[in-house]
């Protein structure tokens, strides 16, 4: 956490100094995103744009990282701390995590990320399978039921096969209580 924390104070830093290599750095992060994206949070609406996911060297817990440079000093940046930074024009906030809304911790799109204490970050961890529940309608649509507590919401769809009203085994949660 003390080298997140370095790479965090280091972006801030980049932000009033040196614009111009934080843009450099948010080129190479945005270049490295995947060809494929995960586009299951669309299903919630024209608002929501789907996850990007960063191609770039993975940690040893498989998060994406990228390595820079400054004088004789090597610094691993989280790309979705650049990526927000860069598209915010605001500094990191101190004291708090990022949370990716989306569960999908090498997603890069900023949209899906937001600044959080531990403990709300933490609490985001009930909706990791599922924050919607979209249930098929026969107009060729979607009733959605939004399981989430959080706000903003977590972006976590789960989209049930068939028309029938589901269960808790197929969802997780039971609906008929919402």
């Amino acid at each position: 956490m003390a080298a997140e924390s370095t790479s965090v104070a280091r972006l801030n830093e980049l932000l009033v100094a040196d614009p111009g290599k934080l843009a450099s750095i948010a080129a190479a992060v945005n270049a490295a995103e995947a060809v494929e994206v995960d586009a299951r949070v669309t299903l919630l609406g024209d608002a929501f744009k789907p996850c990007r996911l960063s191609r770039l060297s993975r940690d040893s817990r498989g998060r994406a990282q990228k390595m820079v440079r400054f004088g004789d000093a090597r610094v691993n940046f989280r790309p979705w701390h650049v990526a927000w930074i860069h598209a915010k024009q605001a500094p990191i906030p101190a004291g708090l995590q990022y949370s990716h809304r989306c569960n999908n911790e090498n997603c890069i799109e900023p949209s899906h990320g937001r600044w959080e204490t531990d403990a709300y970050n933490k609490a985001r961890w009930s909706c990791r399978t599922v924050s919607h529940v979209l249930v098929p309608t026969a107009a060729g649509g979607y009733t959605c039921y939004r399981t989430c507590p959080h706000l903003p919401c977590c972006l976590v769809p789960k989209v049930c096969l068939a028309e029938a009203h589901p269960t808790v085994e197929d969802v997780g949660v039971d609906l008929d209580k919402m």
